[in-house]
């Protein structure tokens, strides 16, 4: 369900189903190289190593993105899949490089509450280190651990 273009000034986040598959791979695509590598597991801007990432995030979990305002773009991707702890879940997301610094919070705002809802106890982050993640875990108050794959912040 995407807006139509021009009609809203705000950001339209949501959840997002197979009729935004498009939208999805060219969020992919849009990415940097090592982001590519969190999403695929390869830095591969291939449209079919795409095409199939998209398809089994539609299977794994909740999809859910915020679309530019007026365009209809997808500026940010997130995703919500079963955690490894009873009652937990794990996110993932990115935003394009044009859209970074802020739709984090919007995306957490609209989907926290909804997963508090839905009887949620934990919430994990997984992420590789970068200041602005650091910063915005630090806002959050998240609990952070170092792995050896990388950071995780829980909620």
């Amino acid at each position: 369900m995407v807006p139509p273009s021009g009609e809203t000034s705000e950001p339209w986040v949501g959840v997002l189903g197979s009729g935004d598959a498009e939208a999805m791979a060219l969020h992919l695509k849009s990415l940097g190289r090592e982001e590519r590598v969190l999403w695929l597991a390869t830095p591969s801007a291939a449209p079919e190593r795409i095409q199939a990432a998209v398809q089994q995030m539609l299977a794994a979990g909740l999809c859910y993105g915020i679309r530019e305002p007026g365009r209809g773009r997808l500026i940010y991707l997130g995703q919500c899949m079963p955690g490894d702890r009873p009652g937990g879940v794990e996110l993932a997301f990115s935003a394009t490089p044009d859209a970074r610094g802020g739709p984090t919070l919007l995306a957490l705002a609209w989907l926290l509450p909804r997963l508090a809802a839905d009887g949620v106890q934990f919430v994990e982050l997984r992420y590789r280190y970068n200041p602005a993640m650091e910063a915005l875990v630090t806002r959050l108050q998240w609990r952070c651990e170092t792995t050896r794959d990388g950071h995780r912040a829980c909620f």
